[in-house]
């Protein structure tokens, strides 16, 4: 007879589970709704009425209302959501971009109640106790959080409970027309006693839970809390045990709040405000060193910066900054620098500013540097990430960007895009590329240019004719037939428009590129052009573009 081992107990003090408090504090929390699809819809021009779908390895993360009326769910593979929904938009879940955009929402929380902490992108929490004392009462701090996000968050929720567990279960259950819940201390258990058990599965990581319970006939966390926990431990193990408790009203304790944005940020007020970029730079140089200092003494490097910019008309300019390497106090002047002068204002370019005439519109009143991303130094060894370039070539770089603003020159990579002049990404030296998740070089792109790319694509598609035998343009119908046979094209660097025989064509090719904006489908065509007076084959080949009767030349093959 065999017999069963005992299930080996974990060592106390040993786990890595955050503790669980008997006392929950009042915890107040800002929800965002589908903040992956607010998002989304910022950064790809989405309308609300659009079928959308954020897909994250494969899976339906969140899905709009439009596609959920479609059969799409979260949770369903992709291609089975496409089936579903034929023109489902599908966009890669993008956590770093959601939590870019959700950083100018955290830091206008920061002006109401301090240590703020984001739990995820899209949902802040902070101790709600001492700032509802400050403002005189739940009620006056959330109408002042509202008051400050209303501008930066399409359709903001707010809950304010015991604990974050029940604060957040609060603020999900919160409507566009009832956007705030406020638990009193007494109300918050028999709040969290009648939530189904799927919640606490959700919150624990666990979502048999939310299976099997209902099926032993536990389907609220009342029900769970009912029973003794030694015997939910021994059934469903740790996550279980985690469930229970928050069905007895434990709740983990407030995390504490990101360091980098409450130590080591600083701010600038000035009276008067300062209308010269040289002022603003020469009065932030000392706190930038010790913002450096700081952060090598720390053992640390930061390669994202937030700079936000006060204007005395009352507006805000607010700028992420990232950086290949790791920013220097120089840097991040530079940065501030640039900033200011897509302002408007006198920057790195002072005497071209001055030799053109230009005035600065506006005065500088407030200056914030936000550090958003550190890392470990020894993160960064060279034989890892590679060496930073030769401080001799940096700054050589620099002093031409001085001298033709931080577009004079640029960095590039190649990214996602079915339009050539879409694969090309360029930065200012110094900045950051984006990654390939960003760039978006692994998605499909149906109708892109394969093999070799060519040798000059134009940033601007240019106007060319291509023309049939009786010189009129040639037309592509909604089933990619042609009105006529190529034979004449005008060549865009021909100012005197002569015509040249096309030797041969491949085509059409069509391209579906934001259909819902434009009339009439787009297609790409190669044509073989006969250029005596060019090259030492007397050819070129030109990629042209297409749409209704319209022609351009996107690239060239020199």
């Amino acid at each position: 007879m065999s017999r069963s081992r005992p299930r080996p107990r974990s060592a106390p003090g040993r786990t890595t589970e955050p503790p669980l408090l008997r006392d929950p504090v009042r915890v107040l929390v800002l929800l965002c709704p589908q903040w992956p699809l607010q998002v989304a819809a910022l950064s790809h021009d989405l309308l609300p009425e659009q079928p959308v779908a954020i897909i994250d390895r494969g899976v339906v993360h969140t899905c709009s209302p439009a596609a959920e009326a479609e059969g799409v769910t979260v949770g369903l593979r992709l291609r089975q959501a496409q089936q579903r929904c034929a023109n489902l938009i599908v966009i890669p879940h993008d956590p770093d971009r959601q939590r870019r955009h959700f950083m100018p929402i955290q830091e206008a929380l920061t002006t109401v109640v301090p240590q703020i902490q984001v739990v995820r992108p899209g949902l802040a929490a902070a101790p709600a106790a001492g700032a509802s004392r400050f403002h005189g009462g739940d009620e006056e701090l959330a109408e002042r959080i509202f008051e400050e996000v209303v501008d930066l968050v399409h359709d903001p929720r707010l809950a304010i409970a015991d604990g974050l567990f029940a604060a957040e279960q609060a603020a999900l259950r919160t409507t566009a027309e009832s956007p705030l819940r406020l638990l009193p201390p007494e109300e918050s258990a028999a709040f969290v006693a009648q939530l189904p058990i799927a919640d606490a599965a959700v919150a624990v990581g666990d979502p048999s839970l939310a299976t099997v319970l209902p099926q032993l006939g536990l389907h609220t966390l009342g029900d769970l809390a009912a029973l003794p926990p030694e015997k939910i431990h021994a059934r469903f193990g740790s996550t279980g045990l985690r469930a229970h408790r928050l069905a007895c009203g434990l709740d983990v304790p407030m995390l504490a709040p990101d360091p980098v944005a409450t130590e080591l940020g600083w701010r600038q007020d000035h009276e008067p405000p300062l209308a010269s970029a040289a002022q603003v730079l020469a009065s932030c140089a000392e706190p930038l060193e010790a913002l450096v200092k700081e952060l090598g003494q720390s053992g640390l490097i930061c390669d994202e910066i937030r700079i936000a910019v006060g204007t005395t008309d009352g507006g805000w300019d607010e700028r992420t900054w990232r950086h290949p390497w790791e920013f220097t106090a120089d840097e991040i002047r530079d940065r501030i620098s640039w900033q200011l002068a897509e302002l408007g204002h006198q920057g790195a370019s002072d005497e071209l500013d001055q030799i053109a005439g230009a005035e600065p519109t506006t005065a500088v009143s407030s200056l914030r540097v936000t550090p958003t991303r550190v890392s470990a130094a020894g993160h960064h060894a060279p034989d890892l990430l590679g060496e930073r370039p030769d401080e001799h070539v940096s700054a050589v770089m620099a002093r031409i960007q001085h001298r033709l603003g931080p577009n004079g020159v640029q960095i590039s990579r190649v990214g996602g895009g079915r339009l050539l002049a879409e694969r090309r990404i360029l930065r200012p030296w110094g900045e950051a590329l984006p990654t390939s998740q960003e760039a978006r070089v692994d998605q499909p792109w149906p109708g892109s240019v394969p093999g070799p790319a060519p040798a000059r694509v134009f940033t601007r598609a240019l106007p060319v004719g291509v023309l049939g035998e009786d010189h009129q343009s040639i037309r592509v119908d909604e089933r990619s037939h042609l009105s006529a046979e190529p034979v004449w094209f005008i060549s865009p660097e021909d100012p005197a428009g002569h015509l040249s025989r096309i030797l041969a064509w491949a085509g059409p090719w069509p391209l579906q590129q934001r259909w819902w904006h434009q009339a009439g489908e787009l297609h790409r065509f190669q044509l073989l052009i006969a250029t005596p007076d060019v090259g030492p084959t007397g050819e070129q080949v030109w990629l042209v573009l297409t749409r209704a009767g319209d022609w351009w030349a996107e690239a060239s093959y020199d």
